[in-house]
């Protein structure tokens, strides 16, 4: 669907096509998202808790993007099992009745919240990171878990079917982090690298082939700083000849990629 439309606002010039690959999957992320907040708001409206469904939009979808985690391989996937963790969880809410239970699942939530400080955020192919912003968002999620906690000492004296939907929510986001660790684990480190090569684009995978050959031709005699810096400015000079000489167009493999234009 994402395609599809993505075909028809290049068509009539809405989007531009060198960018046809990014907009596409924009696109699929906006309808996918979309249609996960509408899947719960209806469970929600059939199981009369709208209250779970705004502890949902406040507590878990912002630790989730900060945190990471497990990613279904497809967006159906991902879609279907959202919307049956989502059913359960506000099913859940209800053995909050007997005060066993209730101690148990405050238990679980402090164990979820030093799973999330020790672990997040969790890099993997669907949440790709700079070491920059491991920092950034690491000390984000420090500043939301002391918030969420100070929220929570508020909604037990307030509105406590709130406090009970935000414990819930905070150990979802830590089993879905716990997912995604032992996913990592299990694919191994190669077949990592390799999920990551295929979300790039095939002018990036060029690009990481270029950078890969020139580190093996000059690494012998100097250092990985010096290497690195030479690096850049070749890729520059690339870059700008590319501009120069090159006529754009889309590409879906890198073989069809011009190579005559670096030499």
């Amino acid at each position: 669907m994402s395609e599809a439309l993505t075909f028809q606002l290049v068509k009539n010039k809405i989007l531009d096509i060198e960018s046809y690959e990014v907009w596409a999957y924009s696109i699929e992320i906006i309808l996918l998202n979309g249609s996960i907040l509408l899947g719960c708001l209806l469970i929600s409206l059939m199981l009369g808790e709208i209250t779970h469904m705004l502890s949902f939009v406040l507590f878990f979808i912002p630790l989730r993007m900060l945190v990471g985690g497990y990613h279904c391989r497809k967006s159906e996937t991902c879609f279907f099992c959202t919307l049956l963790v989502y059913g359960a969880s506000t099913l859940s809410i209800r053995l909050y009745e007997t005060e066993i239970m209730e101690e148990a699942i405050w238990i679980l939530a402090v164990i979820s919240i030093l799973i999330i400080l020790i672990w997040s955020p969790l890099v993997n192919p669907n949440h790709l990171l700079e070491d920059y912003q491991i920092r950034r968002n690491k000390n984000i999620i420090y500043v939301m878990v002391v918030i969420d906690v100070a929220l929570y000492g508020i909604f037990c004296k307030t509105n406590i079917a709130m406090a009970h939907s935000e414990m819930m929510f905070i150990i979802l986001v830590a089993l879905t982090l716990l997912a995604g660790v032992m996913k990592n684990k299990r694919i191994g480190k190669n077949e990592f690298k390799g999920e990551l090569y295929k979300k790039l684009l095939p002018i990036q995978k060029y690009v990481k082939k270029l950078e890969n050959d020139f580190i093996k031709q000059n690494l012998k005699n100097k250092t990985d700083e010096q290497v690195k810096n030479e690096w850049t400015e070749e890729l520059e000079k690339i870059k700008a000849k590319a501009v120069k000489n090159q006529n754009f167009q889309e590409l879906q493999h890198d073989e069809k990629i011009d190579s005559k234009f670096i030499k």
